[in-house]
């Protein structure tokens, strides 16, 4: 269970899916630091889950929340796999509560084992965590991915910029939107029944029955 804490002194060093990242000195409030990482996860305080195997992008991302004080923790995995594992509480998270889903799922398309764009189409076809919201945030420009994100449900499509400053202010943004900004509704609220289409008055294979 790999997860990353924000906010931590300089030097810290924080696992990140398997890598460790030197974490630069910020002002934080003590109990802001969760020191049980296993802990955290199993008690549901996931904000973040970033879903992202480019070692890379993901330092720049981490650093920009925690730049920002914009979340208290982050939990990345590097593959389609684990990150359903994750939402779905199974395997290696089977001690989590599925109700109590990160605040926000920051999704790449091009990932080993189980790529994106069906990591999306279980999310959002499953009632269970179909309103989490996802942001899809990859390299691809394909007009195919753009339209099949959206026609699964994707709350957000956003290209990666390949400047480094620019990536920093997308996911400052990103992060004060769906964090600060964004409602969701509320974890017991009855979902919409869809509505039953009216009688016509005549059945197929029925007609002049009667």
């Amino acid at each position: 269970l790999e997860t990353c804490v924000v906010q931590k002194p300089k030097n810290h060093r924080g696992k990140l899916g398997g890598v460790c990242v030197d974490v630069p000195r910020v002002r934080y409030k003590k109990h802001a630091i969760i020191e049980n990482q296993e802990h955290a996860i199993i008690e549901n305080k996931i904000e973040i889950l970033l879903v992202e195997d480019n070692p890379n992008d993901i330092k720049l991302a981490i650093h920009a929340f925690q730049s920002h004080k914009l979340a208290n923790l982050v939990h990345v995995v590097r593959d389609g796999a684990e990150a359903l594992e994750f939402l779905f509480c199974t395997d290696r998270y089977a001690d989590r509560s599925i109700e109590n889903g990160p605040k926000v799922v920051l999704l790449d398309l091009k990932l080993p084992l189980i790529d994106g764009i069906e990591v999306l189409r279980r999310v959002k076809s499953d009632v269970r965590t179909r309103m989490t919201p996802v942001v899809v945030m990859t390299s691809s420009r394909e007009e195919r991915d753009i339209v099949e994100s959206y026609s699964l449900g994707v709350n957000s499509y956003i290209v990666k910029p390949v400047d480094f400053d620019q990536f920093r202010r997308v996911v400052r943004d990103l992060g004060y939107y769906w964090l600060l900004l964004n409602q969701p509704p509320a974890l017991d609220s009855p979902l919409p029944v869809s509505p039953v289409p009216a009688a016509t008055g005549n059945v197929a294979g029925l007609e002049g029955t009667g």
